[in-house]
């Protein structure tokens, strides 16, 4: 099974190739890169739709799951935001 970054690189060639054949501009073919990647997001949502359909329980878990995660990353970040003000202010206070 391919990684996420292979996955990536392999799609990026994909575009890379459809572009040039279609005779795209740079830009036009980053817009069609962005398109691909919005149609992935949207791929694996409804896949995941359709999982929780069918698994209501195990839909809630991970739910929950994901809630914690964000809990865990937001309380990690304004943390260290917060030591780093503190750090800023000691310094400020030293001088």
């Amino acid at each position: 099974m391919p990684t996420k970054k292979e996955g990536e690189k392999y799609l990026e060639g994909h575009i890379k190739r459809i572009a040039a054949l279609l005779g795209m501009t740079p830009k036009e073919a980053e817009e069609l890169k962005e398109g691909a990647q919005r149609m992935k997001k949207w791929i694996k949502n409804e896949i995941d739709s359709c999982i929780n359909f069918i698994f209501p329980k195990k839909a809630k878990e991970e739910a929950a799951r994901r809630t914690a995660e964000e809990e865990r990353r937001k309380a990690a970040f304004w943390e260290e935001y917060r030591r780093e003000r503190a750090a800023i202010a000691k310094e400020e206070t030293m001088d």
